[in-house]
C-alpha cells in the first residue's frame, strides 16, 4: 500500500507541473517517444531441492517501446525535472539440467516468461550538464511491473521417461526501483539508458525467482 501511495504521490506531482508550466513560465515540457532493448537478468535461489536453483537460465535481449516526458520544475536554470514514462517490453529464461539423487538419474528443464511487460514508472531527474552543446542527465523513481501471459514451468523427466510437471503463474504485479542516466544529442535526440535492480517475480516458502532488467534506447522529443 505505502509503494501505491508514493507511485500515486509521483504521478500526481508530474500532473501538477505539467498543468502549471505555461501559468509559472516554465520552460517547456518534453514528451517522447523510444525504442531500446532490454537486457533482462534472472535467478533463481533457494533450497537445493528446487531443481532450478542448479540452472543457469538463458535470457534472450527482447525489444522496448517507451513513452515518457520530461516535466521541469524550475524556470530558470531548467536542471531538475519529473519523469513520468510507460515502457513495453517482455522477457523469458529457459534452462535445463541433468541431475542425479543417489543412482536415480534425471533431467529437469526451467522456464519462466511474461510475453508482455507494462511499466508505469514516476521518477525525478537533474541535468548535472545543462549547456547548449551538451546535456547530460540522472535519474531515479519507482514503479511497478505489470506482468501479462507470465508462466513458470517446471518439467522432470526420470530414467523410465515418466515425467512430473508443475506449472505456476508468477506475481502478476511487482514493485521496481530504477535508475536511469541519459545524453542529449541536438534539441530532440536522446540516447538513454534505464537500470532496474532484481524483484521478486515469484515468492515460495523457501525460493525466489528475481528479475532485472537494463534498457538502452533512443528516443525522440516533442516539445510541449
Amino acid at each position: 500500500m505505502k509503494y501505491n501511495f508514493l507511485l500515486a504521490v509521483l504521478l500526481f506531482a508530474s500532473t501538477s507541473f505539467a498543468q502549471t508550466s505555461k501559468n509559472d513560465s516554465t520552460p517547456p515540457s518534453s514528451f517522447y517517444v523510444g525504442a531500446a532493448v532490454a537486457l533482462n537478468a534472472f535467478a533463481v535461489t533457494g533450497i537445493e531441492s528446487y531443481h532450478e536453483t542448479k540452472i543457469k537460465h538463458a535470457v534472450p535481449a527482447s525489444p522496448v517501446f517507451v513513452v515518457g516526458a520530461k516535466l521541469y520544475t524550475d524556470n530558470k536554470a531548467s536542471r531538475f525535472f519529473l519523469a513520468p514514462r510507460i515502457n513495453v517490453y517482455s522477457f523469458s529464461a529457459k534452462g535445463e539440467v541433468d541431475l542425479t539423487s543417489g543412482l536415480a538419474k534425471f533431467h529437469h528443464a526451467s522456464s519462466y516468461q511474461s510475453k508482455i511487460i507494462v511499466s508505469p514508472f514516476a521518477g525525478a531527474g537533474y541535468h548535472v550538464l545543462n549547456s547548449a552543446a551538451l546535456k547530460w542527465h540522472v535519474s531515479a523513481g519507482v514503479g511497478f511491473n505489470f506482468l501479462f501471459n507470465r508462466r513458470e514451468l517446471q518439467t522432470t523427466t526420470y530414467a523410465n521417461g515418466t515425467q512430473k510437471v508443475i506449472d505456476h503463474r508468477p506475481e502478476p504485479m511487482v514493485f521496481v526501483f530504477g535508475l536511469g542516466t541519459g545524453i542529449d544529442v541536438g534539441k530532440q535526440a536522446t540516447i538513454w539508458m534505464n537500470y532496474q535492480p532484481p524483484a521478486d517475480i515469484s515468492k515460495y516458502m523457501s525460493k525466489k525467482s528475481k528479475l532485472s532488467s537494463l534498457q538502452i534506447g533512443v528516443s525522440w522529443s516533442f516539445k510541449n
